[in-house]
């Protein structure tokens, strides 16, 4: 068999490229939904020494064009042809880092396959006897066999997941080249050969002649590690390889491979051994004691891989910045605070039961029921008694009437469901009536769709907040602010930061960080493994723990590895604490502060409403000219961050200017935060509610008593 005897470049076939990488891209997409279901593996094979076996199937894709050849005559072009064949071999893996390893592999490669194309009706074919129109195809079977070395890097991306990616370049030593060309009657199915009577006959076969023994190929693929135990791994691998040189030196004939292949692999790391403990020994006495002018032979310890603890300590200031070094001061002070009581009441979506999270008392309960009780409790609490506070202050004034409200979301299922807004008030007023002794006539229900002042209609989070039920009374009292009265202590570093580091983090088994103040523990932290580089402590959760007079609190940072060896580091920082108590008896010059967190905007509005203005009178009261005034605005996330900021701080200014124009305080500061999502749980409508607050500060000298 001869070939065109032109010299071919690189030939690449476009669509049977696109095949090879859409094929490609199909296998990594089922991979990576393979491999999130296997995410929670806990035994790794990253940075680990690995070998194995592999085998598979391969898909030999030939890219050529050259002419076939009849007896001298050009007869056809090859240009496309496949084949499939198993390649087996060995591998290793020897890991550079904690994510990339050198991947080397031998292989027995085998590239055969066959190329075909249409082949002219050269007059030597009957039909019955007699030459007829045939359909015919000339074949070009190819035995090549290769000797192949994969020389890949191995890049685990994903810290706790097995997933790998395989890029880098395969060398292919051809042992073995050769051919067969046939050609075969394709239809009618009654038609021959002249030649021998067969619808197939052989046309020529042999070795190739011009074959360039060393092929070299670009190769990039993936796969994922699944253990079978804790040193056993089976690894599916996609790898395609795209031929850079031509097979044949004189006609150009590439070859693209995908192959599919499964591998087996043993883990070789050696297991850390810890050694063992220094032997202890009694100094021995000198036999001949050293003379005034001779030196002591220096004794040199052994040296062993324990890991040593440290730390960095530094403050972090109410505005949040970091400070080395930091020294604490604690202040008491009298406070009093006031909190809003959000009269609304959330619902689920198309039910009419009062949801869990509000608590509802027996009947017999109530006269139990104290305010002041729970008074000190977080915000949350206070408003999941809403019900039972708006219940006892009817009772305490029994002229006062109470409109329940019930509203929908005007949306989906609650579109125009007046009768489930309907169900929602009678839900209330029912736990009002049975449990708080509370007279049908001084209950009235009114029902809305939405409510008259409705958060953004057709969101989910105004769809949220639109199912409710509103508590309004002619009586002011009933839906009053709450007032706390007590004890505030101010920290100058309400937080301590603390990067952690060791000298060898894969060792340690345990680590703990304990804070101790005069020798008690007041707060502890700690975990198996590894520490997190960073860590934040509050201070201002220590509570009385602080409140001892000067001093330290002391911290110790200890590691401990597999064999009970520990390291610890220590810090400590200055604590001066001045009490209420110490303030008097000194007299030492002290304040008032006074908090107010009784500005409930509706959503994205920085107006001040009736409500807002009775209670700026309030705060109005308790402003002396000595009186320093800071108001902080706030959103909750509803919304663009930038827009909330400016909306914040509008709220803010607005109330801060009015608090300008009916007062005299010596200073008055505004600062909108934009969203705090330590405040309060926005996930929750109410808390949503919460987080559109203003909240002011007012801080007045209190003179010593002489």
């Amino acid at each position: 068999m001869r070939f065109y005897s032109k010299r071919i470049p690189l030939q690449l076939n476009i669509p049977y490229c696109f095949r090879i990488f859409t094929s490609t891209l199909c296998a990594v997409t089922l991979m990576g939904v393979f491999t999130s279901s296997a995410h929670g593996q806990k035994i790794s094979s990253h940075d680990q020494l690995l070998a194995g076996l592999f085998a598979g199937i391969s898909g030999n894709f030939y890219s050529g064009n050259f002419d076939v050849f009849q007896g001298g005559t050009a007869c056809g072009v090859f240009t496309n042809g496949t084949g499939w064949e198993p390649p087996f071999g060995i591998l290793a893996e020897i890991p550079l880092s904690q994510k990339f390893s050198l991947s080397p592999r031998l292989l027995w490669n085998n590239l055969s396959g066959a190329f075909t194309t249409a082949a002219p009706n050269t007059g030597d074919v009957l039909v019955n006897g007699s030459p007829a129109p045939t359909n015919l195809q000339d074949k070009l079977a190819t035995t090549l066999h290769n000797a192949s070395l994969d020389a890949l890097l191995k890049w685990m991306p994903f810290r706790k997941n097995n997933l790998y990616l395989l890029g880098g370049a395969t060398f292919n030593y051809n042992t073995a080249a050769s051919f067969t060309q046939t050609e075969s009657i394709l239809s009618p199915n009654n038609a021959v050969f002249t030649t021998n009577g067969q619808q197939d006959r052989t046309l020529d076969s042999g070795n190739f002649t011009t074959v360039n023994k060393l092929q070299y190929a670009l190769s990039f693929g993936v796969g994922f590690d699944i253990p079978l135990s804790q040193k056993i791994f089976l690894a599916p691998e996609i790898l395609t390889s795209i031929g850079l040189n031509s097979v044949l030196s004189d006609v150009g004939w590439n070859i693209i491979t995908l192959r599919f292949m499964v591998a087996v692999k043993f883990d070789l790391t050696p297991e850390y051994v810890p050694p063992p403990p220094p032997i202890e020994t009694e100094p021995q006495p000198l036999e001949h004691p050293l003379e005034p002018s001779e030196k002591a032979p220096k004794v040199i310890s052994p040296v062993y891989n324990v890991p040593t603890a440290a730390f960095s300590l530094y403050g972090i200031t109410p505005s949040g910045d970091q400070v080395p070094s930091p020294s604490l001061k604690v202040e008491e002070f009298v406070t009093t605070e006031f909190q809003p009581l959000l009269n609304y009441i959330f619902f689920d979506s198309a039910s009419a039961a009062i949801p869990a999270r509000y608590a509802r008392l027996k009947k017999q309960e109530t006269d139990n029921f104290s305010d002041t009780a729970i008074l000190s409790s977080a915000t949350f609490e206070l408003y999941y008694n809403t019900l039972n506070f708006v219940g006892k202050r009817m009772q305490e004034y029994p002229a006062s009437k109470l409109t329940i409200t019930g509203c929908n979301s005007n949306d989906g299922i609650e579109e125009n469901n007046t009768d489930l807004s309907q169900q929602r008030a009678e839900a209330v007023r029912n736990y009002l009536r049975d449990v708080w002794n509370l007279s049908p006539d001084r209950l009235t229900v009114k029902v809305l769709n939405l409510p008259d002042i409705p958060s953004r209609f057709g969101t989910g989070y105004g769809d949220e907040e639109n199912r409710r039920v509103e508590l309004w009374s002619d009586d002011d009292r009933v839906i009053s602010p709450l007032t706390l009265s007590g004890l505030q202590r101010q920290v100058s570093v309400p937080k301590v930061r603390f990067y952690m580091h060791s000298s060898a983090d894969s060792l340690i088994a345990k680590w703990r960080l304990d804070a101790k103040r005069n020798g008690n523990v007041i707060n502890t932290i700690g975990g198996d493994g590894p520490m997190p580089p960073m860590y934040e402590m509050s201070l201002a959760a220590l509570g009385d723990s602080l409140i001892k007079g000067t001093g330290t609190v002391q911290f110790t940072l200890t590691v401990q590895d597999s064999s009970g060896r520990k390291s610890a580091d220590n810090a400590s920082v200055k604590v001066d604490a001045l009490t209420l108590k110490q303030k008097r008896e000194q007299h030492i010059a002290d304040k008032q502060v006074n908090k107010y967190r009784l500005f409930l905007f509706d959503f994205d509005q920085a107006n001040l409403t009736a409500k807002n203005k009775a209670v700026i009178s309030i705060i109005n009261q308790e402003i002396k000219p000595t009186s320093t005034v800071t108001v902080f605005g706030f959103a909750d996330r509803s919304g663009e961050a930038k827009h909330n900021l400016e909306l914040s701080d509008d709220r803010a200014k607005i109330v801060a200017d009015f608090i300008r124009a009916h007062s005299n305080p010596a200073n008055i500061q505004s600062e909108g935060k934009g969203i705090d999502p330590t405040m309060f749980d926005n996930d929750l409508p109410e808390g949503r509610f919460f987080s559109r607050t203003v909240f002011v500060q007012v801080e007045t000298p209190i003179e010593p008593e002489k």
